[in-house]
């Protein structure tokens, strides 16, 4: 009996201790559960956070690349556009400069003189201005319009500058090239915005 006793104290011994055994480890694994969904919400988040920082950096750089790209890709346009003005204006030059050679110049040049002459007239200290190509004819301009006429290295294509105190007048083939290549540009969509 005091077997049966014992027998009977010592399950309800372990029965209590299976009890006591079996909560302790279900609270643990709850603790263990919990602390393991923080553990993973927080790796989570970790890993968001670098995820972030990792794309806004590439975009970053993405950005800065297209934009270097661009610039690049801007510049070889520009390079090209102004390589091809300077080829079209280079030609135009040299058909200017064939043109100082003839009639057509020479009385161009008289016209352009008498209508510098006329605006100026009443003004002080006037003179021309005309390449050292054209002094051959500065005895003419100079007795058509009663204006002196000097050299000026200025002049490189033709034409004729009229300058006085109050003015100056530009009839210059140097001056309309210097327009004509500034509306060619504009006009011919070659300018860059």
């Amino acid at each position: 009996m005091a077997d049966k006793k014992i027998e009977t104290f010592l399950n309800t011994v372990y029965s209590a201790a299976e009890e006591k055994s079996q909560k302790m480890i279900r609270e643990i694994d709850r603790a263990g559960d919990a602390a393991l969904r923080e553990y993973r919400s927080e790796l989570q988040r970790y890993a968001d956070t670098h995820r972030r920082r990792e794309n806004a950096k590439a975009e970053r750089i993405g950005a800065e690349n297209v934009a270097h790209d661009e610039s690049e890709i801007r510049q070889v346009i520009i390079d090209r556009r102004e390589a091809i003005t300077d080829e079209v204006f280079s030609e135009i030059k040299e058909r200017l400069i064939k043109y100082r050679t003839t009639s057509d110049y020479k009385d161009a040049l008289v016209r352009d003189a008498e209508l510098i002459a006329e605006r100026m007239e009443g003004c002080n200290a006037c003179k021309l201005h005309v390449g050292d190509f054209d002094m051959e004819m500065a005895q003419s301009l100079e007795s058509v319009t009663g204006i002196p006429v000097c050299a000026d290295p200025a002049v490189k294509i033709g034409g004729v500058l009229g300058v006085c105190d109050e003015m100056e007048l530009d009839c210059t083939l140097d001056s309309r090239l210097l327009l004509a290549r500034e509306d060619f540009t504009k006009e011919s969509g070659l300018s860059v915005v």
